[in-house]
This record gives structure tokens, C-alpha cells and sequence, in this order.
């Protein structure tokens, strides 16, 4: 590294990073703090109602694992990653009974 250009360029983007990286979580903290506790204690019982009911509706892992015959894949969106609203909620609600209900069509045995 001989040339100080290229020194400036790895400079430039080393501080990038780490500003990014560093507002991020300043900012996230900064929030907090202006925060009152009721708002904070009410958006995490949100969030952990919501995802306690992810938990309650999709398929067990081992169901993850296994992949439907004709399907693109396995389960779709385990973990809820996906769901922005209310409707992408419900959305996802019918993929996992979708999904559910072929699965326990497959492990079903069928009489003959």
C-alpha cells in the first residue's frame, strides 16, 4: 500500500462503517431514553404477545426440515420475518395452515 489514495478509499470506508454501525445503535438507545417506561413497557408486551402467537401458529421444526413433495421449498417464513401488517399477518396465518395440513396429509397413513 504505497499509494496514498488507496489509503484515503480503505479510510473512508473503514469510517463509514463504523459510523453506521455506531448510529445505529446510538440512535436506537436514544430513543429509548426519550421514551417514557408505560411506552416501552407497552410496545415490548406487544411484541412479546405477538410473538408468542407466531410461536402458537407455525409448525413444529421438525416440520421446517422436510420439504413437501411439489412444494418450491420448505415451510414458508418460520419465523414471521416477512410480516409488516395486519394483512401480511393474516397472509402468513394462511401459508402456516396451508402448510400444516399438507404436512399431516403426508405423515397420515391411508387406508387401502
Amino acid at each position: 500500500m504505497q499509494d496514498p489514495t488507496m489509503l484515503y478509499v480503505f479510510g473512508a470506508f473503514a469510517v463509514g462503517a463504523v459510523s453506521a454501525v455506531g448510529g445505529i445503535l446510538v440512535a436506537g438507545q436514544a430513543w429509548r431514553l426519550l421514551k417514557t417506561r408505560e411506552v416501552l413497557r407497552a410496545i415490548d408486551t406487544r411484541d412479546r404477545e405477538f410473538f408468542h402467537r407466531i410461536q402458537r401458529h407455525r409448525p413444529k421444526e421438525i416440520a421446517a426440515a422436510t420439504p413437501i413433495p411439489g412444494s418450491q421449498g420448505g415451510m414458508p417464513d418460520y419465523y414471521g420475518e416477512k410480516i409488516d401488517s395486519v394483512a401480511d399477518y393474516r397472509s402468513w396465518l394462511k401459508k402456516q395452515r396451508k402448510f400444516r395440513i399438507a404436512q399431516k396429509s403426508r405423515f397420515t397413513p391411508t387406508r387401502q
